[in-house]
C-alpha cells in the first residue's frame, strides 16, 4: 500500500513502523522523528528526488519541503511495513470472514453462478 502527498511549508507527521520506505518523487524533503520512551537522538535528514528512507525505528516522523515556497512530493510505501499487535489481531479477526466469502464464492460458481 503506498500512500502519496505534497507538501510545501506544512509539517506532515506520520506515524511509521520498521519496513516501511519514503521516497522523495519530486523536490526535496527534511524528515525528522520523535522515537517514544527511547533515548535515541532525533536525527535531521534530507531527501532529495530519488532518494528514499527505509524506516528502522517505530516512531512518529515529520516531513517538510526543504525549499521555501517550493512543493515536494513524497510517496510512503508500507507494502513492507512490520505490522503491530492491532493489525495482526484484525487480521485474525478478519481471516474467517474472508475464508467464508470465499468459500460462498466458489460453491456458487460451481453451481454456474457469476457474481456482479
Amino acid at each position: 500500500m503506498q500512500y502519496r502527498f505534497e507538501t510545501k511549508e506544512e509539517c506532515v507527521r506520520l506515524r511509521l513502523r520498521q519496513g516501511a520506505i519514503v521516497r522523495c518523487a519530486g523536490g526535496r524533503l527534511w524528515i525528522t522523528f520523535e522515537a517514544r520512551g527511547s533515548a535515541v537522538a532525533s536525527p535531521d535528514l534530507q531527501l532529495a528526488t530519488g532518494q528514499c528512507l527505509r524506516i528502522e525505528i517505530d516512531a512518529d516522523y515529520f516531513v517538510a519541503s526543504l525549499d521555501v515556497g517550493v512543493s515536494s512530493r513524497c510517496i510512503v510505501d508500507l507494502s513492507r511495513e512490520r505490522a503491530g499487535w492491532f493489525q495482526l489481531a484484525l487480521r485474525r479477526l478478519c481471516a474467517p470472514a474472508s475464508f467464508l466469502i470465499q468459500d460462498a464464492t466458489s460453491a456458487t460458481s460451481l453451481r454456474g453462478c457469476s457474481s456482479a
